[in-house]
């Protein structure tokens, strides 16, 4: 009887928690995951939004007759 209650208490019911703890946490990860596919075309858009936007300074930047301000 002992053994059974010592199993219970520092085998079964820890393991338990675990699991709904770890099911918790993948149900909190698969709602993050969501978000992140849900915003993904606008993070692309604005990806390449930046990406023209520096080609256009590097090319001002690479100019030699480029006015010299300093």
């Amino acid at each position: 009887m002992a053994a059974a209650l010592l199993f219970l208490t520092f085998v079964l019911i820890p393991g338990v928690s675990r699991i709904k703890s770890q099911a918790r946490a993948v149900a909190a990860a698969e709602a993050d995951l969501a978000e992140v596919r849900k915003a993904r075309p606008e993070i692309e858009r604005i990806q390449k939004e930046t990406g023209v936007r520096a080609g256009i300074v590097r090319t001002a930047a690479n100019v030699k007759d480029a006015p010299c301000r300093g």
